[in-house]
């Protein structure tokens, strides 16, 4: 039975218990030295992969502590080839479940990773608006946040470089 504090806090969590001749499997706990019966697993948290992963207790302490929310629920909602604002994405994390502390808790993680990364551009009379993509952009110099183009969502397109003006 999956420990009393791990049940109902953690979605997608399966006991597999081999009771009557599961010595044969030769299962190990984590030192490596005694056999044990039990083993908990959950899908694979990456969106490419599609198999079951083995959840070791020290795992489900740490989805637990984070209602069961990874870094993955925050990079989905980075789009692929464009940039969102910061705060846009922290309120879209939120409206999916994700609290705001962890969602910046789990974007720095992101960010220090280099995983995500923070584009700050400049704009009038205001302080910089900060940009999240997820390959390193560096823009114009110059550049400012209304030369950036909006798309329905709400994403930002970066526009092509400028090849530099020839002197006559």
């Amino acid at each position: 039975m999956i420990p009393a504090p791990f049940q109902r806090a953690i979605p997608n969590l399966y006991e597999l218990i081999a009771s009557k001749r599961g010595a044969r499997l030769r299962w190990r706990t984590a030192d490596g030295e005694s056999l044990c019966f039990k083993k908990y697993i959950g899908h694979s948290k990456r969106p490419d992969t599609i198999c079951w992963v083995e959840r070791t207790i020290r795992d489900l302490e740490e989805l637990r502590a984070n209602n069961g929310k990874t870094v993955q629920d925050i990079i989905k909602h980075a789009p692929q080839n464009l940039l969102i604002a910061k705060d846009d994405l922290v309120k879209t994390c939120r409206q999916n479940g994700v609290g705001r502390n962890l969602t910046a808790e789990l974007l720095d993680e992101l960010l220090d990773d280099d995983r995500l990364f923070e584009v700050p551009v400049p704009r009038a009379g205001k302080r910089p608006k900060v940009l999240i993509s997820r390959e390193p952009v560096t823009l114009q110099p110059g550049m400012m946040l209304d030369a950036l183009t909006q798309n329905s969502q709400g994403h930002y397109t970066i526009p092509a470089p400028q090849p530099p003006e020839k002197a006559l």
